[in-house]
């Protein structure tokens, strides 16, 4: 029960329903308000599968910021190999990121020796 009463105070929902009173942007909820709090109790099984999901969820979020901090690292990773592939230079922070594929690089790469360089204007490359 006490897990039960956890989530649904977290949740915050009942603040609706209670005017809260406090002064310098400090909310406060009045001992006599905090005792007219209504509380839905359903039967302990119920109780115990809404925490389980509740569970479940917050885990799933967690896990989902995780893997899109891993997500954004891979990509600048990429981003910065794929611009030290084109641009011939060397890449500093891409070390375990494989260049893209030759083909790709060699036909944005620009110069005299590139399929696609200045002389074809046809791709939207700019080699200025």
């Amino acid at each position: 029960m006490a897990e039960y009463l956890y989530w649904y105070l977290c949740e915050g929902g009942f603040l609706k329903a209670i005017t809260l009173i406090g002064t310098a942007g400090q909310d406060n909820i009045s001992v006599t308000k905090c005792n007219n709090i209504p509380i839905p109790l359903p039967p302990r099984p119920e109780q115990e599968e809404i925490v389980q999901r509740v569970e479940r969820l917050i885990n799933i979020v967690a896990r989902l910021g995780r893997l899109k901090e891993e997500l954004k690292t891979v990509s600048e990773q990429f981003t910065e190999a794929a611009v030290a592939a084109i641009s011939n230079s060397t890449s500093t922070g891409a070390r375990n990121v494989k260049p893209p594929i030759v083909e790709i690089v060699t036909s944005m790469k620009c110069g005299k020796n590139a399929p696609f360089g200045a002389k074809d204007r046809s791709m939207n490359y700019s080699c200025d």
